[in-house]
């Protein structure tokens, strides 16, 4: 299922690792399967598109 099909598969499966609510940068490695390294440069793409927003402490929301 992909809500935004404009998105890269990497940047699609970020946001559904943020789709149980707010989430550490290494839970979102986890549950993405991503390394951590890319998943934070994917989120740093999300978050410029208005995708996510970066808490304290690592934390991630997703906007939309």
């Amino acid at each position: 299922l992909e809500a935004f099909p404009e998105l890269s598969p990497d940047s699609q499966r970020v946001l559904d690792a943020l789709a149980d609510g707010d989430a550490l940068l290494n839970v979102i490695s986890v549950k993405s399967g991503l390394p951590v390294g890319k998943a934070a440069a994917v989120l740093f793409e999300l978050e410029m598109q208005g995708f996510v927003k970066p808490y304290a402490g690592g934390m991630y929301h997703r906007c939309r």
